[in-house]
């Protein structure tokens, strides 16, 4: 399982119609999603926010049964990153909370790793 991808309620919304959901009301901040597939009757309840919680993402995924990969951040080749020094945090700082931020970035391994991962990177 990937990592669900940071999602308001109209591209969560987005999703379920191209998978076949029709908007069938609206109350306040929340969306009424329906697919009807023979008998059955698939509801979903969509909030439609700025920013989804992954609790609420996960919640709309299990009402409507889609898969979750629809909801995933695409896999994308991984680039070698470089090791940070560790230092202090700037959070005090930039007022963030609770986020180690390496006050700088210094490379902590030798310089054949170093053109390696150059090498790799220009060769991608």
């Amino acid at each position: 399982m990937g990592r669900l991808r940071v999602l308001s309620g109209r591209d969560v919304c987005r999703i379920l119609m191209q998978q076949g959901f029709v908007e069938v009301r609206r109350k306040g901040s929340h969306v009424a999603m329906q697919r009807k597939s023979g008998a059955q009757t698939i509801t979903a309840i969509v909030p439609d926010h700025k920013e989804l919680k992954i609790g609420t993402l996960l919640s709309i995924i299990r009402q409507s049964g889609l898969a979750r990969d629809l909801f995933e951040v695409p896999h994308a080749v991984k680039e070698p990153s470089p090791v940070y020094r560790v230092g202090r945090t700037r959070s005090k700082r930039l007022g963030t909370k609770r986020r180690h931020v390496p006050s700088k970035a210094r490379w902590r391994c030798s310089r054949r790793r170093i053109a390696e991962a150059v090498a790799t990177l220009g060769s991608g």
